[in-house]
């Protein structure tokens, strides 16, 4: 009952005199203090009466209580001049002469009064150095909670170890067994190499140690073993615990077993290869159902300018020995002639465009004629401008590079005639090393190519497709108004595309 009076007087004398000691409201207090001081002795006894200090003398004490020592001269030397004033022969007046009581009483009342103020100032000063039963009661109700914090974290879902500064184990909780399988009893006395897996060489545990040492704690995964034999992974976090000296006096191991979490990680990366290897499966299988679209196209060009080709022409000129030999003797003839040879060379110009949407025939003469054809044909049907810039060297690809090369621009020109509203057009091709690189740039009104990637732009992905099947990419750059650029690079020959899946 004592101690918690005590501690509840401490705490009210600190809530009391903590704002209030050597600031202006100490003052403020010490003048209020003083009038009621002269209020109460004028209400108790006539001013001749006598005891002039019977009030003053508290209000000084409380001043010095309450203010400090500021306050309380203030008061002393306040109620000095109220006293000598109001109190002492002759009243409420200051003499012109000497009168050795006036002097004497308030030279008492100083001495008093100023012993007083310095006790109490030095009391103020000297209590912070002194522990009271209050406060040891107090940090004790701290010490307990911290201790329950404390053993509450210890006795979490990690494994928590405790080893003196030489690393001898002192305590482990029930997660550490849990994990490695060592009971308390086994690995108190111990160190922390009962654990050690053989994972790791002599240098990393000495870098380990002296990051420890360099910055008070160290954390990364490591691979221990259990008491069972089976080494698994865990992330380690190490903590230097030092004394007020700076001296490390323990270390704190907090275990964590991932070996759940790696598992996943395992299975993930099977998972990204597998579906990669899908991937480059199906591009593959799409490579190979485009050269066999190529070839049947191709085939199909043959048979249909060939064939066709030649049935019309012979049918062209048997219209033409027709008009010759019976155009004379009936006018009307000569005219049928005439519309039916209109209708053939319509025809053989039908077959040509079927002939060369399906293969173009510049692409026997190779890729650059193949572009070059391609380009002036698009200036022909859009009169948009269309320049190519390519070296005057070869370049030797194989038919299934250069036709999927050609149909990307192809894809590429087709876009610029049904989006981009441009008035001129580009085409680069050039090669660095082993690789090809073409480039189909227009000055067009642009698009954001953030919303047609996530829109269903098969134009787009149709070319991207076709390049990555044969170890390639294609790379779009566009912006509302400022035009498009297509890039794309495929390697010239086979062995660099199987080196770049």
């Amino acid at each position: 009952m004592y101690l918690i009076f005590e501690k509840k007087f401490d705490s009210f004398l600190d809530k009391l005199t903590r704002s209030q000691r050597g600031g202006a409201t100490g003052y403020l207090m010490a003048s209020g203090l003083v009038l009621g001081a002269l209020l109460g002795r004028l209400a108790m006894a006539p001013v001749e009466a006598g005891v002039p200090f019977l009030t003053f003398f508290p209000a000084v004490t409380l001043a010095a209580l309450l203010g400090g020592i500021g306050p309380g001269v203030f008061a002393l030397v306040t109620s000095s001049i109220l006293l000598s004033y109001m109190f002492i022969p002759p009243f409420t007046a200051f003499p012109l002469t000497f009168h050795p009581e006036v002097l004497w009483t308030n030279f008492v009342f100083y001495a008093e009064e100023l012993s007083v103020i310095l006790v109490v100032e030095a009391m103020f000063r000297q209590r912070k150095n002194y522990v009271t039963a209050a406060h040891l009661l107090e940090q004790l109700e701290v010490a307990q909670q911290e201790l329950k914090i404390s053993a509450a974290a210890f006795e979490s879902q990690e494994g928590m170890m405790v080893t003196d500064a030489k690393g001898v184990i002192l305590r482990v909780n029930r997660a550490f067994t849990e994990i490695t399988g060592y009971t308390a009893e086994e690995a108190l006395g111990q160190t922390p190499r009962l654990l050690q897996s053989g994972h790791h060489d002599a240098y990393f545990y000495r870098k380990m140690w002296d990051t420890i040492g360099r910055t008070g704690g160290w954390q990364g995964e490591i691979w221990e073993r259990r008491k069972n034999g089976e080494v698994y992974p865990k992330w380690l976090t190490i903590s230097a615990v030092k004394d007020d000296a700076g001296v490390i006096t323990h270390y704190v191991g907090a275990h964590y077993d991932i070996t759940e979490r790696k598992n996943a990680e395992a299975a993930m990366l099977n998972l990204n290869r597998d579906l990669s290897e899908s991937r480059q499966r199906l591009r593959g299988l799409a490579a190979k159902n485009e050269v066999m679209r190529e070839g049947e196209r191709k085939h199909i060009a043959r048979e249909v300018h060939d064939e066709l080709g030649q049935v019309l022409t012979a049918l062209r000129m048997d219209i033409s020995l027709l008009d010759m030999r019976f155009g004379s003797l009936d006018p009307a003839v000569t005219d049928k002639v005439l519309d039916m040879r209109e209708l053939v060379d319509r025809a053989i110009l039908g077959v040509r465009n079927v002939a060369m949407n399906l293969r173009p025939a510049a692409l026997d003469m190779g890729l650059v004629p193949a572009i070059e054809w391609l380009s002036n044909e698009f200036t022909r049907n859009t009169t948009i401008a269309c320049v190519l810039f390519a070296r005057k060297e070869r370049i030797d690809l194989d038919e299934t590079r250069a036709v999927v090369v050609f149909r990307i621009v192809q894809e590429s020109l087709t876009n610029v005639t049904r989006y981009a509203e441009a008035s001129l057009v580009n085409i680069t091709i050039g090669h660095r090393g082993n690789e090809l690189w073409v480039e189909v740039r227009d000055n067009g009104r642009g698009f954001d190519v953030g919303v047609a990637t996530k829109g269903k732009s098969f134009g787009l992905l149709g070319m991207r497709e076709r390049a990555l099947a044969l170890g390639g990419q294609v790379k779009i750059t566009s912006a509302p108004g400022q035009g498009t650029a297509i890039g794309l690079t495929i390697p010239i020959d086979f062995d660099s595309a199987e080196e770049n899946p």
